[in-house]
């Protein structure tokens, strides 16, 4: 940290239905400048060998909450935050309560405004304590995502079980929708499923104004990727918020 080789990036996630910003999620980046940019998912599994995942992600919570904050406060916005839990961190309750008590203070935010996304196969892995940690995020009301939707292996009952507010569709059917019946198939076949059970649908993935046709088509309620916006610096992040409210 001290080297200045991490970043934070942000990259908005939209309503569907009037374009503005429901939350950002927070991307850390490291710019080695000898070895040059690395792939975030590369840069993840190193610090997880490393042991150095918590410091890392708490380093990215406390920052971008922070950062965000003031936007918020600049701009007369609200929106909320979100960030990837980490799979040992989510399997550790008591640490990632601590780190996330820290890190919400610090910025003094709401614990509202923080949205947390788990990646289905980890909340799988074990379910009756991925339930209990569910439960206890829920209270402190912190929004909850199952992220990566469709590529984990938990039954629909556990799906009903789990209490959370959001999934998010992965972007491997998102990506493929416009050419690909049976991706097509399966991510409407998602989102009439999870408004069914009362939860709202986040698609990632989306890199064109047709992509968000179809999601349109099917009352996907927010939308994520490159078409939307590519991932921001925190110089822009204040602008692309700015611009939204304006708009619309």
């Amino acid at each position: 940290f001290q080297n200045q080789q991490f970043r934070v990036e942000y990259q908005p996630q939209v309503d569907a239905v009037d374009g503005s910003v429901a939350a950002v999620e927070a991307l850390i980046a490291w710019d080695g400048r000898k070895q040059g940019m690395m792939t975030r998912a590369l840069f993840m599994r190193i610090m997880e060998e490393c042991g150095m995942i918590d410091d890392v992600f708490e380093w990215l919570l406390t920052s971008a909450c922070s950062h965000c904050a003031a936007v918020m406060g600049q701009l007369g916005v609200q929106f909320r935050v979100a960030f990837g839990v980490p799979a040992a961190l989510f399997r550790n309750a008591p640490k990632l309560q601590a780190v996330l008590q820290r890190s919400v203070a610090f910025a003094r935010l709401d614990f509202r405004q923080i949205q947390l996304e788990i990646p289905e196969a980890v909340i799988s892995d074990d379910i009756d304590s991925s339930l209990k940690t569910l439960r206890e995020l829920r209270k402190q009301g912190v929004t909850l995502v199952i992220d990566n939707f469709g590529m984990g292996f938990s039954s629909l009952r556990h799906l009903r079980r789990f209490r959370v507010d959001m999934i998010k569709v992965d972007n491997s059917f998102v990506r493929d929708v416009l050419n690909d019946e049976n991706d097509a198939a399966v991510t409407s076949a998602i989102i009439a499923l999870a408004h069914q059970l009362d939860l709202k649908v986040l698609a990632e993935g989306v890199d064109s104004l047709q992509h968000t046709q179809f999601l349109e088509r099917y009352w996907c309620d927010f939308l994520q990727g490159q078409y939307v916006s590519k991932p921001l610096d925190r110089n822009s992040l204040a602008e692309y918020v700015h611009g939204r409210t304006r708009r619309f």
